[in-house]
């Protein structure tokens, strides 16, 4: 049986569980594959915005 953690679980527990639920995943491991697949298929590069102190 497969697991998916959603975000209120942290994504630790994934590694203690691993033996009994193999291929469980965290939300947050779902979502950067997704967001590495989309920039891959589209041949696009990730932004980092850069927030000045003045701005917040």
């Amino acid at each position: 049986m497969k697991l998916l953690l959603d975000e209120n679980l942290s994504d630790r527990i994934i590694s203690q569980i691993v033996d009994l639920y193999p291929d469980s995943v965290h939300v947050k491991t779902l979502v950067l594959r997704c967001i590495i697949a989309h920039l891959k298929q589209n041949r696009a590069y990730p932004l980092e915005t850069l927030v000045e102190p003045d701005y917040i």
